[in-house]
């Protein structure tokens, strides 16, 4: 029998927030970052506000907010004074000095630790009964696509419940400088918010993170971010551009860090980061809780209901959630949030609450209900009436050339490569602007390894299939000169998803000093069951391998 301890307690955290369990007693744990340095607050230097960035500046210089301030009129504040966090230092610096030394204190493991450009990823080897105890609380789930926080740990001890916390921001927690809301305290402007960001496949977890932190530590949460077309796009603007699936970006559940300074990030940068927006928000004051959820949910007016999203039945969305909403606790609701179901419990019309978060009893109910499900198709009517599909445009390079204008030629060829090579049907996508678990099922077809991809958050350029057996086929390309960062990036994409074969093709050629790492070490170019990474120049619209 397992008894929990802090370590085991961090451990389901980390799993929760990006774990896989895999076979041979092994779980991994990803730990990402966007950026390889994160920049923190910048004050203006006069008075102590908050300086942020004009929207119409270029040239790095920064405005305070406030507005009795002489450096407030012009972009005075020059943006280095904001303190500079190194990520991928920190992050593989805090794993081996301070994660794996905690989880040694009350766990038996073996590790191995890869590290790229924008992430860290961990696997343990664990004991058999600990593998098996951990397999179990999670099952069926097997990876953070599909998780929540097990039923047992609402029943450990108040140290190890702070510990599955933990766990979920060294993985999913970040503290960012430009997430704040425009509020005012008493001595100063712009309420700091850190958030959960959760792949978006996974709809539940939202949900069982707040009702976590209410039911055990009764902490406000500000808002939950739902990547639901109705609350990312409600008035369709990013679908009239051609962007129909920008919606599903991940979800975030976002909190004020003054109220969470019981629990703590392990990784340096993120601690360090959160220690700032701490300190912001304590400095200037702010006294209101701003908790998403009072005695009971804000009725919806007919001016907030949202237009009908042609995305808003998409199969990429959740079961439950693949409907029509206004307010983002109707999510919460259908999701099996607790507290938003109590107060439906004791409406007088449940059907009327949920479609219009009315509790007490009205004249003719039924004619609500029609009219709120008569105004969304109406607002989506006039939305299409008025405004015209645009395409989204691409930067170019300062060299002039465009990675995107190889992605077509690279399509192209990828489907006659897997044809040529496995015989059948393939088939090949422009990947790029989206990760995976983004990119709409109904894009991709009806080919069985998509549904191996759609909890993958990585973002290759191109994905290949073929009907002729479950697997994939990675491009990443480049219009510079190949290198290990690039290789790293593409090496990364392998890890997580084991494609049958990954290219790297440049238009350019491979550097000198990544010709001699292959030389010197054949494995970093390694993944999978002993598979390479082939590399390839794009000459024209055909793909001259280049052998190493």
């Amino acid at each position: 029998m397992v008894s929990v301890n802090t370590s085991i307690a961090y451990l389901i955290g980390l799993i929760v927030g990006k774990g896989y369990i895999e076979g041979e007693n092994k779980v991994s744990i990803e730990f990402p970052f966007a950026n390889e340095v994160l920049e923190g607050i910048a004050h203006c230097p006069l008075c102590g506000y908050l300086a942020t960035k004009p929207p119409s500046s270029s040239d790095g210089y920064l405005l305070c907010k406030n507005k009795t301030c002489k450096n407030s009129k012009i972009p005075s504040i020059d943006s280095q004074i904001k303190k500079l966090y190194n990520q991928s230092e920190s992050f593989q610096t805090s794993i081996h000095e301070v994660i794996i030394p905690f989880l040694n204190q009350g766990i038996h493991f073996n590790s191995s630790i890869v590290s790229n450009s924008n992430c860290t990823f961990i696997t343990l080897t664990l004991d058999s009964e600990l593998y098996l105890y951990i397999k179990n609380i999670f099952n069926p789930a097997t990876n953070f696509t599909s998780m929540r926080i097990p039923n047992e740990m609402w029943l450990v001890e108040p140290d190890e419940k702070i510990e599955v916390i933990n766990g979920l921001l060294d993985t999913i927690g970040f503290p960012n400088a430009g997430g704040w809301i425009p509020r005012d305290g008493r001595l100063g402007h712009g309420r700091m918010r850190a958030y959960f960001q959760i792949v978006n496949r996974n709809y539940y977890l939202p949900v069982s993170i707040d009702n976590y932190i209410r039911d055990n530590f009764n902490l406000p949460i500000q808002t939950i971010d739902w990547a639901h077309p109705n609350i990312r796009d409600a008035n369709l603007k990013d679908f009239m551009q051609g962007k129909k699936s920008a919606y599903g970006r991940e979800h975030q559940v976002k909190f004020f860090p003054e109220y969470y300074q019981r629990f703590k990030f392990r990784i340096s940068s993120k601690q360090g980061m959160f220690r700032e927006l701490l300190e912001h928000n304590l400095d200037a004051g702010f006294d209101s809780e701003e908790d998403w959820f009072p005695s009971s949910v804000r009725e919806i007016s007919e001016d907030k209901i949202k237009a009908t999203h042609p995305m808003e039945t998409n199969l990429m969305l959740d079961k439950n959630v693949r409907t029509h909403v206004d307010a983002f606790w109707q999510i919460n609701l259908k999701m099996g949030c607790k507290y938003v179901n109590s107060l439906k419990d004791k409406a007088a019309n449940k059907d009327l609450f949920e479609v219009t978060g009315i509790s007490g009893r009205i004249s003719n109910p039924e004619n609500k209900l029609a009219r709120f499900r008569y105004l969304p198709e109406e607002k989506k009517i006039s939305i299409l009436n008025q405004k015209v599909f645009n395409t989204k445009t691409q930067k170019k390079s300062p060299s002039g050339k465009r990675e995107a204008d190889t992605y077509p030629l690279l399509v192209d060829w990828l489907e006659k490569y897997i044809k040529e090579n496995m015989g059948g049907n393939s088939v090949a996508y422009d990947t790029s602007s989206q990760t995976l678990s983004q990119f709409s099922s109904s894009e991709f077809g009806d080919f069985d390894s998509v549904l191996e991809l759609e909890d993958k958050d990585i973002r290759p350029d191109v994905v290949g299939f073929t009907d002729k057996t479950n697997e994939y086929y990675f491009i990443e390309s480049k219009i510079v000169a190949l290198g290990l960062k690039e290789l790293g990036q593409l090496m990364g994409y392998c890890h997580v998803a084991h494609p049958r074969e990954a290219f790297l093709i440049t238009t350019e050629t491979i550097s000198a000093p990544l010709i001699k790492a292959i030389q010197r070490n054949r494995k970093i170019i390694v993944y999978g069951n002993e598979q390479e990474v082939k590399f390839g120049r794009l000459n024209g619209t055909t793909v001259e391998f280049i052998e190493l």
